[in-house]
């Protein structure tokens, strides 16, 4: 059966509070906050789904884009939720020390025990990695060490790392170990290759039409076989353009598991609370006859 979930970006704190609130009490299984840390003034930087068809008109980040702090936003979503995973999509990992993000994750776990999914990209917006003093040509190997620390320091008990990057002597982040998958972004053939190899799971970038889903997902499963991985341990989460209940249909019925919708396409923050939750019910309930 597939599971369905919500991608929401550009919404304010408390619209986003209420759709977790909506979607949590409706059925839905899962949702998603993508993220930026600023709008900058002027950028040059491309999208990497710049030339293909997007759901979203313009840039991606715009003076009057709404932008929110992952970790915080989740935070206020668990406290209102029970059911209902939360993750981020994607969250900018190289732009963070890792320790930080592995103790916003414990904290995050603890609100919402085994519902939080950390999703990472490796980022696209040059000018936001200049604005903060990292390295833009560092990023895929910042990556790839934030994620060994994470799942180090989340293991519990004490310890160590002496990398490239990032260097530090015997601590403990938990004592007793704390589950948070890490799902993989990117669409790329470097990205999808990262996925295979580090991720717990992988979120498309942007949207996708059919035909571009399912050439993505064959690619990652014969990426995990080479690595002796399997796609029934492994999370392939899909978003597409529209939330039709026909398309959704059609990439359950191509094999694909968990498919994301934009928030805009089942939900309007001007309805009431009931009713909000009726209309996601009904989307549930057409995609699944």
């Amino acid at each position: 059966m597939t599971r369905i979930g919500i991608s929401a970006y550009d919404l304010p704190v408390r619209d986003f509070v209420a759709l977790a609130q909506a979607a949590d009490e409706a059925g839905v299984h899962s949702l998603w906050l993508g993220e930026h840390v600023f709008n900058p003034g002027q950028y040059a930087s491309a999208h990497p789904g710049a030339n293909t068809a997007q759901h979203h008109i313009g840039p991606v980040v715009h003076p009057t884009t709404h932008l929110l702090d992952p970790t915080a936003t989740l935070a206020a979503a668990a406290m209102v939720t029970t059911r209902i995973q939360l993750g981020t999509a994607v969250l900018v990992l190289p732009l963070r020390h890792p320790l930080l993000v592995g103790r916003a994750l414990a904290t995050l776990d603890e609100l919402a025990p085994g519902r939080i999914v950390l999703g990472v990209g490796a980022g696209w917006l040059r000018e936001e990695f200049t604005a903060l003093d990292v390295d833009f040509a560092d990023r895929g190997r910042r990556l790839r060490e934030s994620v060994s620390i994470l799942r180090s320091c989340l293991g519990g008990g004490f310890v160590e790392h002496h990398g490239t990057v990032f260097d530090f002597d015997a601590l403990q982040m938990v004592e007793k170990p704390v589950h948070v998958p890490l799902i993989v972004g990117g669409n790329g053939p470097v990205a999808l290759r990262r996925a295979a190899t580090l991720g717990d799971g992988w979120f498309s970038s942007g949207s996708l039409d059919l035909d571009e889903s399912v050439a993505l997902r064959d690619s990652l499963v014969e990426l995990l076989a080479e690595r002796g991985r399997s796609e029934d341990d492994f999370e392939i989460v899909i978003r597409p353009k529209h939330a039709d209940v026909d398309v959704v249909r059609a990439h359950a019925e191509a094999g694909l598991r968990h498919v994301v919708v934009w928030a805009d396409q089942v939900w309007d923050a001007e309805d009431p609370r009931s009713v909000q939750i009726e209309k996601l019910r009904e989307f549930l309930a057409e995609v699944e006859d």
